[in-house]
């Protein structure tokens, strides 16, 4: 999975402005250089994701002032952009608030560091422009940093336009290229020089000495080393955007990768067999269930002839039995005599009278007594009771209906 290194350009960006790229293979190493607007960058559409793991921005040098502060003690553990404020209000030309600041990597308290700055609207729009366009941006990097030590010369741009980067301990500037320039700067005469291609003959000419060829996507690879990430202090990069990128880039690689091939067919033929198992499964769960069903029914219409069709066999085999005890002056179950007797007895409490209806229902089974004084501590114990004789029993207030289990309301 490569890395893609994106320089922004010095302007405001938009939908139709060009950006220069390196889509390394691991970061390190230079690969494919070339431009293109944000929509067709690598890795800013599903299809093009996939070959890119990491994003890293460059933001130019023109774009960024250094600046070298020492942080009071305690100004790390809260409110760091007003502390950076105020520190550097003094040294800024336009509004802080209208700026953006980055404090170096690894800085502490009491020490001196540097600070980057750069206007917040303009990188703002740019890191929203790139998501926006389906990128997920993983750092924010400046093209050169201020060195430890010694220092270190970069001549940049065209032959009509060409400017001279300069880092050393004291910062990063940038000048253009002019014998005026030259001239009036004591450049350290042997401190590293690189040029750009198109403009190492100019710089060879303005400085008297050979200068080694960089390319801006190597200038890219070299940033890219940096600890620096301007992500901070409110321009934090969308993590949930970049979580989200990989589970798609993981997604899609399983489903488009000729590696992934036999997996995939596996998975469908593991669901295939799953699913035919299910419905085989539920089949013969569905026919041992109809011939139970059948086989009962059998034993209703053998043992009632009368019954011709089977709906609810047990209760239609309760209402049966109940029909044969009263034609032969028995009571069931769910006989008015069998469930008011039933009730009553639960009810009655030793040493005590007897608790008396004031009316009686009886319909279908079912038995509605009103009026009897159940007292609540003594009615759980009581349903319990019925309930273990096999009836079903319910209060409403004064109201107590009780039928047999299994019988039809």
């Amino acid at each position: 999975m490569a890395t893609l290194l994106l320089t922004l350009p010095i302007e405001t960006l938009n939908a139709s402005t060009t950006l220069a790229y390196v889509l390394s293979p691991d970061g390190l190493g230079m690969g494919l250089q070339s431009s293109a607007t944000a929509a067709l960058l690598p890795g800013a559409s599903a299809e093009r994701a996939t070959a890119v793991a990491h994003t890293v921005v460059i933001v130019p040098t023109a774009q960024l002032s250094w600046h070298r502060i020492t942080l009071p003690q305690g100004a790390l553990a809260g409110r760091q952009r007003a502390v950076l404020e105020g520190l550097l209000e003094d040294q800024l030309l336009d509004d802080p608030a209208d700026l953006h600041f980055a404090l170096a990597p690894h800085a502490r308290a009491g020490e001196p560091v540097w600070v980057a700055v750069c206007n917040k609207a303009w990188l703002r729009q740019a890191i929203d422009g790139l998501e926006l366009a389906g990128l997920s941006i993983d750092r924010i990097v400046p093209e050169i940093t201020p060195t430890d030590q010694g220092a270190s010369l970069c001549v940049t741009g065209s032959p009509e336009d060409a400017w001279l980067l300069h880092a050393s301990t004291q910062g990063v500037t940038r000048w253009p290229l002019t014998a005026a320039t030259v001239d009036w700067h004591a450049w350290p005469s042997d401190a590293p020089l690189w040029a750009e291609p198109a403009v190492a003959a100019r710089a060879e000419k303005r400085f008297g000495r050979t200068v080694a060829l960089q390319s801006p996507g190597q200038r890219a690879i070299d940033a890219c080393q940096s600890l620096w990430n301007l992500g901070q202090l409110g321009m934090s990069v969308s993590k949930p955007t970049r979580i989200f990128k990989r589970l798609r880039n993981a997604v899609s690689t399983f489903a488009s990768s000729p590696r992934w091939r036999p997996t995939r067919w596996g998975l469908v033929v593991l669901v295939i067999v799953n699913a035919v198992g299910l419905n085989v499964r539920a089949f013969q769960e569905r026919k041992a269930l109809n011939a139970q069903r059948q086989a009962m029914a059998a034993v209703v219409k053998e043992t009632f002839p009368k019954i011709s069709v089977v709906v609810d066999a047990p209760v239609q085999m309760q209402r049966e039995i109940s029909a044969l005890q009263i034609a032969k002056g028995q009571t069931s179950g769910n006989s008015f005599e069998s469930l008011l007797g039933a009730l009553m007895a639960s009810v009655a409490m030793p040493g005590q009278p007897t608790p008396t209806p004031s009316t009686l229902d009886f319909s279908n089974g079912q038995l509605q007594v009103t009026g009897l004084s159940v007292k609540p501590h003594t009615w759980a114990p009581t349903q319990l009771k019925l309930q273990a004789q096999g009836y079903l029993v319910r209060q409403s207030g004064d109201i107590v209906v009780i039928q047999a289990k299994g019988a039809a309301p």
